[in-house]
């Protein structure tokens, strides 16, 4: 006793000594963990209690002491690490928009300090300091937005009081099981004027509507969609097109032709003209076409006008026009007029295009432009960049210098290609020097750069050149993981139970070969799971339970070549989704003196997306579909959502004046917590006389509850998995200490199993249990199972089973 009022006054000295030191103290049960976790491109909010023993005012200097990104920044101050308050805001931008200099990164530690000292210095110089470790989980990419819904088009215009729809629902995430936000506004408009104010209903949701106002003329009204995600915020367009409600028809009858000239606008001295352009009348008329070229103001007749029908969608016609105006005589500015006129019409619409021609003696003749375009092999042809372009040994590149242009023409130029080269090991070998394609070969162990050079030189002698340099650097070591469920590959989130291959066959050495590798595979992030084949080139695992959100796994891939020691990594990650199938059992109908027996179905999305595609399914006791009136109207199976962070309420009644018993069935892709509520109620006045409120129950494949003889219990069972289940039922007790085994019996003795996505409820009574020693007063009830149930346990009354099993996780 002695001893220990010594240490509790030896504490009180401590305690004393502190509050006489002043200084401030940070309240551990208040502050954010020391170990935090964040992606590139998030935020992250911290957060510091503390108190001063002698109640002055304190001042907070939080730093970030240690980056590796080198970009992390307080969002409350961009110029200094001093901010005010308990709080800090931090934002982990991307060091690079390339996810390959970003990913060395993810699993580093970013670490902040809080400085607390007094506001005051006169208060006095002490301080205390906590450190904050934030770990780099992953990299935030942006999200993709997608705008549909009713916004009509050009020609189908949106009148005025008709709704307009805009929906984000097909822009998407890259980022696994990620989430954004959607925000709406409408921007400038073109054409005509609104008379009235737009009134935007669901200006932050998925989906945007309003109602055309009045108008002057048609409107292009653009529609503004923002996807917020972290730090990303990403916006995209689209046009509403609008009209006012008394807008005019558009004219029908007879329209004029179109034509146009492509005729080139340079040309020497004694060159052929030879005009070209198009003749157009989506009327479908017959035209008469015509041609007249102004020289020194006098027309000249062509020699020949040659039209070609072109195939155009009935009743157009269209047709490419060449005319042959025979040489050039002399220099100078002339204009050509190509003309359609119609030939049978009441007006005789026409059309007509013109054309300015420059015609330049032969001493003007202005040089070649060389240009070169390129393709590996049977790859889509590009033009040749400034910069160098990179490849790998071995290679056969195409190169093209038809596009290089000529006032003369280009197939009259003459072409020749040569190469330079600085490499260190390998070779190039270049074919057909002096035509307009040439092919260049890569040898397999080619390392360093090559340029190829293309000189263009028309008739007179002019030239010009091009070139396009190639970085060679041969294969090297690489491990690459592809993630499949079967011989399927994984592109989005896998059920719970799923059994995942991660295949790293596809990894190659620097040679392209694969016989001396050898491969290593460990988990990175998530809840444990037990690997297989850790030392081969396909390792496997089944997918772990989650909790509502789900969960991400993340595995690497270590590629060793034992020949030249080099190694390789490569990071897969797994999205862990459940599959979610819920039971519900239900009662409705008439009961005896004035009464009815009603039940309630709350559901409730806590995770932090939508729970859309939502689908509900009522049967009766005999497994056959049974009609059901849902909130006052017929159920008819339709599909509906619960938002983010919301519940649903669903008020079951019936269809007769039968009771009925039955159960539902729930499906949905995230997981939902539920409650279910019996209603007595006045059939006259509605009004709720008892209730009886039953929560999820939990699945697994032992469970214990409270049992007592003389009391009526009754237990509801599902089976949500995809395999029937055997389920015993024992009765425990403590006799001196030791645990007996009163009785144990198979629930269902005469089936043996409970099927798959099949349910059934039971008394707890001498018909299943037999008799019991009367020296049992009271014990436990366990229930145990070879595959995973779901249990609710309920005490009953006068052989009436107002039990439930309401919505639970399936496997």
């Amino acid at each position: 006793m002695r001893e220990r009022l010594s240490v509790l006054f030896l504490i009180f000295l401590m305690s004393l000594a502190s509050l006489m030191a002043g200084t401030p103290v940070i309240n551990d049960f208040q502050s954010s963990k020391a170990s935090q976790q964040v992606r590139l491109m998030d935020y992250l909010r911290l957060y510091l209690s503390a108190s001063d023993p002698d109640g002055f005012p304190l001042s907070y200097e939080w730093t970030i002491t240690q980056d590796p990104t080198a970009k992390a920044y307080f969002t409350s101050s961009a110029n200094t690490t001093f901010v005010g308050g308990g709080g800090a805001e931090l934002a982990f931008p991307w060091v690079s928009t390339s996810d390959t200099v970003n990913r060395p990164f993810v699993g580093q530690s970013v670490q902040i300090s809080v400085l607390v000292k007094h506001a005051n210095v006169a208060d006095g110089p002490e301080t205390t300091s906590r450190t904050f470790n934030v770990t780099l989980t992953g990299i935030n990419h942006p999200p993709v937005p997608v705008i549909t819904g009713t916004l009509g088009t050009p020609t189908n215009r949106i009148p005025t009081g008709s709704p307009v729809v805009a929906t984000s629902g097909s822009s998407y995430d890259p980022d696994p099981g990620d989430s954004y936000r959607s925000d709406w506004t409408v921007g400038s408009g073109t054409g005509g004027a609104l008379m009235d104010l737009l009134t935007i209903i669901g200006s932050e949701g998925s989906t945007m509507s309003f109602t055309v106002p009045n108008m002057i003329g048609n409107v292009d009204l653009q529609v503004i969609l923002q996807l917020t995600d972290g730090m990303h915020r990403i916006r995209s367009s689209a046009i509403a097109y609008l009209k006012p409600a008394d807008a005019t028809p558009p004219v029908t009858g007879n329209t004029a032709p179109m034509v146009t000239v492509t005729t080139p606008v340079h040309k020497t001295v004694g060159e052929t003209l030879i005009l070209t352009g198009v003749v157009t009348d989506n009327d479908g008329d017959e035209l008469e076409i015509s041609c007249a070229w102004l020289q020194a103001e006098k027309a000249v007749s062509p020699t020949a006008i040659t039209a070609t029908p072109v195939a155009a969608a009935p009743p157009a016609k269209r047709w490419e026009v060449a005319v042959d105006l025979g040489p050039v005589a002399s220099p100078g500015t002339f204009m050509v007029r190509l003309a359609a006129r119609e030939r049978y019409t009441a007006d005789f619409k026409t059309a007509a295009a013109d054309a300015v021609i420059n015609v330049e003696t032969v001493g003007t003749n202005q040089p070649p432009v060389a240009r070169i375009t390129y393709h590996l092999q049977s790859g889509t042809p590009q033009a040749a960049p400034e910069s160098a372009v990179a490849l790998q040994p071995p290679a056969t590149i195409i190169l093209d210098g038809t596009n290089s242009e000529d006032d003369g023409g280009s197939a009259a130029l003459a072409y020749l290609w040569t190469i330079t080269d600085n490499l260190t090991s390998g070779g190039v070998t270049l074919t057909n020097a002096t035509t307009s394609t040439a092919s260049l070969s890569i040898a397999s162990n080619t390392q360093g750069t090559v340029t190829v050079g293309l000189k263009v030189t028309d008739q007179s002698g002019l030239n010009s050149s091009a070139t396009l340099s190639f970085s060679v650097t041969p294969p090297k070591l690489t491990a690459k993981v592809a993630v499949k469920a079967g011989a399927t590959p994984v592109a989005s989130a896998v059920e719970e139970g799923t059994v995942i291959t991660l295949d790293g066959s596809g990894s190659t050495a620097s040679d392209g070969s694969k016989t001396h590798l050898t491969y290593a595979w460990r988990q990175l992030e998530g809840p444990l799971v037990s690997l297989t084949g850790i030392d081969s080139d396909k390792a496997t695992l089944v997918a772990p339970g989650v909790d509502l959100d789900g969960t991400l796994l993340t595995f690497e891939l270590k590629v060793i070549d034992t020949q030249t020691g080099e190694t390789a990594q490569e990071q897969a990650i797994v999205t862990v989704d459940i599959g979610a199938i819920y039971f519900a059992q239900l009662g409705f109908g008439n009961l005896v003196g004035g009464e009815q027996l009603r039940s309630v179905l709350l559901l409730v999305n806590n995770t932090a997306q939508a729970a859309n595609g939502i689908a509900l399914e009522f049967y009766g006791s005999d497994g056959q579909p049974l009609p059901a009136v849902i909130d006052g109207q017929p159920w008819t199976n339709q599909i509906f959502s619960v938002p983010t962070r919301f519940s649903k309420r669903l008020e079951f009644g019936g269809m007769g004046d039968n009771v009925k018993v039955g159960w539902a069935r729930v499906k949905s892709a995230r997981k939902l917590n539920g409650l279910v509520l019996y209603q007595v109620v006045d059939s006259a006045t509605q009004q709720v006389k008892r209730e009886i409120p039953v929560f999820s129950s939990t699945r697994g494949r032992s469970f214990t509850t409270y049992f007592h003889p003389t009391e009526e219990m009754a237990l509801a069972i599902a089976n949500p998995s995809d395999q029937p289940v055997q389920i015993t039922v024992s009765v425990v007790d403590y006799v001196d200490g030791q645990e007996t085994v009163i009785v144990s019996k198979e629930l269902y003795p005469s089936r043996a199993r409970l099927l798959p996505k099949q349910h059934g409820a039971r008394f707890i009574d001498s018909n299943l249990l037999g008799e019991l020693p009367p020296s049992f007063k009271g014990g436990a009830l366990r229930i145990d199972a070879d595959g995973e149930i779901i249990v609710t346990a309920l005490k009953t009354k006068e052989g009436v089973i107002l039990s439930a099993l309401p919505v639970a996780a399936a496997k």
